[in-house]
């Protein structure tokens, strides 16, 4: 999904899972449905605790974020960039390197004026996974805060149900159907920065 990019700032949420803290990290975007534009959420990552500062994250995947900067003049094909983005880390192009959220947080005021920011995230699950969804959610801060957008939770952190903007967004993307209004957060698995001229 392509995004406009409101500002040139890391915002923070906090989020409770399993009865654990866990502090969100997104930024403010915007998207374009059906001809007007949207204010979200592009949730960045996450880690454990509450109100915990960019320069705090301890170390691991939680500080991290795979991200690409582009010039508007290079070719781009998104089924070729979802696929080498996502290959295991041992055989993943060095061209999407991974950056500290601190070092997202000094590129971002540096980024020319004007950009386009997109995101790539899986939107709907098969059931099936599930069980895995929940227990990387359980083990991993991060992946707790980028799937959590696309769930239904109970009060017993169970997942029920994709959620209903996931749901919205897959109308959205398939059949045109315009998304009802609310705050909506969607997360990035891959970042990709086209800067413009």
């Amino acid at each position: 999904m392509s995004f406009q990019l409101l500002d040139r700032a890391i915002y923070h949420r906090n989020l409770e899972f399993l009865g654990e803290d866990i502090t969100v990290y997104y930024l403010n975007v915007a998207h374009e449905f059906n001809g007007e534009m949207i204010q979200m959420q592009l949730i960045l990552g996450g880690t454990p605790g509450k109100d915990v500062m960019i320069e705090d994250i301890p170390a691991g995947g939680s500080a991290y974020i795979q991200v690409q900067v582009r010039e508007s003049w290079q070719s781009f094909a998104p089924y070729v960039t979802h696929r080498d983005a996502n290959r295991a880390y041992e055989y993943r192009d060095e061209s999407y390197p991974l950056y500290f959220l601190k070092e997202l947080q000094a590129l971002l005021p540096t980024l020319p004026d004007e950009i386009i920011l997109l995101a790539d995230h899986p939107i709907l699950f098969p059931k099936d996974d599930w069980p895995q969804v929940k227990l990387d959610m359980s083990r991993v801060s991060y992946l707790a805060a980028r799937y959590q957008p696309f769930f239904e939770i109970d009060d017993y952190d169970r997942l029920i149900d994709q959620s209903a903007f996931a749901k919205a967004l897959t109308d959205h993307i398939l059949n045109g159907v315009a998304l009802p209004a609310g705050l909506y957060a969607y997360s990035s698995q891959t970042l990709i920065i086209i800067e413009g001229n």
